[in-house]
């Protein structure tokens, strides 16, 4: 009996250590092949972390991007779970990205077109602050100065103002006195400066002499630029009911028809023999400009209304002088002798 009841305890304990060992191996085979091994990711790169992770099974998480001096940009800051841990295939590893140092050095922006120097400033996580316009030797669009200057460590998200040209910078000059000069000495000193003729008005003033400048616009000391359009007042003394003494002053009075578009209006005189342009300007519309001819021009005038030559008559001195007097001033169209301008 005892016999028998040893061998039953050990078959029982048989049959026991049996099914632990078998256990184990179900163990060892369906759920340790299922798990693995976090690595340390830390200071690895984005590509690299995806690259391990895919071929370990496991999902890539990115749950931020923080900016640290430490790390360089697009590197590993942290990671969840911690290395060495064992999980199941399948699982999240959640990551944080360095976004860089907070602080970088601000480039150089001065001499690039404003179209680049907003690429750089994207580009570093930058953004354009304060823009500026002025005149300058450079090609419009290119960046003249910046703030911050370059080389200063600025913080990402920085704005960055730009001074931005905005053409050639006019040429400017104070005004000169032309009053009390002749009509024709003026005329000639603001072509020299640069000026094109405007409006001529004349006044008629007993104690000036004849042919003198009593008035202009701009004023004398005025700031102007090349290309302004100058206005002057002509003395004319005339007695009631007679005629001008001396040799009438000779004018051209063109006004420019009504509308939206300019008159491009070109003239040239013969002067000791040769042309000499006096006027060549695009005119306003619905406007009215005075040209005064040098006596010199010897009646040689030549006038161009949009690229087409206007016919003007011999007496035209004498006709345009009363006309203009009488503030009759359409542009004539008659003929003129001589050879046409080359």
């Amino acid at each position: 009996m005892k016999r028998t009841f040893r061998i039953l305890l050990f078959l029982a304990a048989f049959t026991l250590a049996a099914g632990a060992a078998g256990y184990g191996a179900l163990q060892f085979l369906f759920f340790t092949a299922d798990r693995v091994v976090v690595p340390n990711l830390t200071d690895r790169g984005v590509v690299w972390t995806l690259e391990v992770l895919t071929g370990l099974g496991l999902n890539t998480k990115v749950t931020g991007r923080v900016h640290d001096d430490r790390v360089p940009e697009n590197h590993v800051l942290s990671q969840d779970p911690e290395p060495g841990r064992e999980i199941k295939k399948g699982r999240d590893v959640r990551i944080v990205i360095s976004a860089g140092p907070r602080e970088i050095v601000l480039p150089d922006l001065v001499f690039r077109t404003l179209a680049g120097a907003r690429i750089v400033l994207e580009d570093e996580d930058l953004v354009p602050g304060h823009l500026a316009r002025a005149r300058a030797p450079a090609p419009e669009g290119t960046v003249l100065a910046q703030f911050p200057m370059p080389g200063t460590r600025v913080v990402r998200g920085a704005a960055v103002d730009l001074l931005v040209c905005d053409g050639p910078a006019e040429t400017a000059f104070a005004m000169p006195d032309l009053t009390g000069k002749s009509a024709d000495g003026a005329a000639l000193a603001s072509g020299d400066a640069g000026l094109v003729p405007g409006r001529v008005e004349t006044a008629s003033d007993p104690s000036v002499p004849a042919n003198v400048v009593v008035d202009q616009s701009p004023g004398f000391g005025y700031r102007v630029c090349v290309g302004a359009a100058l206005a002057l007042t002509v003395n004319r003394p005339r007695a009631a009911n007679t005629a001008p003494d001396g040799p009438p002053r000779r004018f051209i009075v063109v006004r420019t028809p009504p509308g939206f578009l300019k008159t491009r209006i070109r003239l040239v005189v013969e002067l000791f023999g040769q042309p000499l342009e006096l006027h060549d300007q695009a005119l306003p519309p619905d406007g009215e400009t005075w040209f005064l001819i040098p006596p010199a021009a010897e009646g040689r005038v030549w006038l161009y209304r949009d690229g087409r030559r206007v016919d003007l008559e011999e007496d035209w001195a004498d006709r345009l002088l009363i006309r203009a007097m009488e503030r009759i001033v359409p542009l004539p169209e008659v003929p003129i002798p001589g050879p046409p301008l080359p």
